[in-house]
């Protein structure tokens, strides 16, 4: 028994020296427009990520990483009796200083940029598709993100991932006096290459 408890310790105590690191995601992503209008109320549903990010060190136990993430975002939004559910893509493209505490552990924080697709509303049986701007609001954000990350070595320069992130966006969207900005969580997995 002392022996595959230490078999599977090891990993967790060896040193990891790669300059950089490839990382391959996908997972749920919550994603809402926090919109203030007080009879309008957004329920969040789960959409699909998709991604790249890449990690290179800069100093012992710190990286830079960048990347792109496709992110599924997908609302229910009810306005008084009257229901409607929106899905939408959108293209983020995180910067963030990454801390490792220890090789598997390490968590990020820095900006995003992202950029909204055109989005589809379904009412009962009618669907629209409209852009962004043609509902006034802008197809843009920028933001602060936070991540943890756990990485346990699967082989040699190779882990398997689990990937926690948080959004807060920044930008009001709307071109009206109405406050919108977006939020969102992300519960992903993937893997990661180092070279």
């Amino acid at each position: 028994m002392k022996k595959i408890f230490a078999l599977l310790l090891l990993p967790l105590l060896a040193s990891s020296a790669h300059a950089l690191e490839v990382t391959a995601l996908g997972g749920l992503h919550f994603g809402r427009t926090n919109l203030e209008a007080p009879p309008v109320e957004i329920k969040t549903k789960a959409g699909l990520t998709l991604g790249a990010l890449v990690n290179f060190d800069v100093a012992p136990m710190i990286g830079v990483e960048t990347g792109l993430l496709s992110n599924g975002n997908k609302t229910e939004t009810t306005i008084g009796s009257s229901k409607t559910e929106t899905t939408y893509r959108s293209l983020e493209i995180p910067v963030l200083a990454r801390f490792s505490i220890i090789d598997i552990v390490s968590v990020g924080g820095g900006l995003f940029f992202e950029r909204f697709g055109d989005s589809t509303t379904k009412a009962g049986n009618t669907e629209i598709n409209a852009s962004w701007s043609s509902n006034g609001f802008k197809n843009t954000t920028l933001g602060l993100k936070l991540n943890a990350r756990l990485g346990y070595p699967v082989a040699p320069l190779i882990k398997a991932i689990f990937d926690v992130s948080y959004k807060h966006g920044l930008t009001d969207r709307a071109e009206s006096e109405v406050n919108v900005k977006d939020r969102a969580l992300a519960f992903l997995v993937g893997a990661s290459f180092g070279f």
